[in-house]
């Protein structure tokens, strides 16, 4: 069986998050992970996505929320 993977480039992901915080990098990683694994956007229960990362303390909830917001 084929494992999904995917290019990162560190310079372009370095030129268009400079301003995120250390839980907001951890949120943008798991949720590409999760965007390649699934093959395409997330549901739109936003409480799954926070389910499948594990994001339970408030401040992992808000980091996730962010990147969703920005990214996805």
């Amino acid at each position: 069986m084929a494992r999904p993977w995917y290019p990162r480039y560190p310079g372009d992901y370095a030129r268009k998050t400079p301003h995120l915080r250390l839980v907001e990098h951890g949120a943008y990683s798991l949720l590409m992970d999760l965007y390649y694994q699934n093959g395409g956007p997330f549901e739109a229960n936003v409480g799954k996505v926070l389910h499948s990362l594990r994001a339970f303390k408030r401040n992992e909830r808000q980091a996730v929320e962010d990147i969703l917001n920005q990214f996805f």
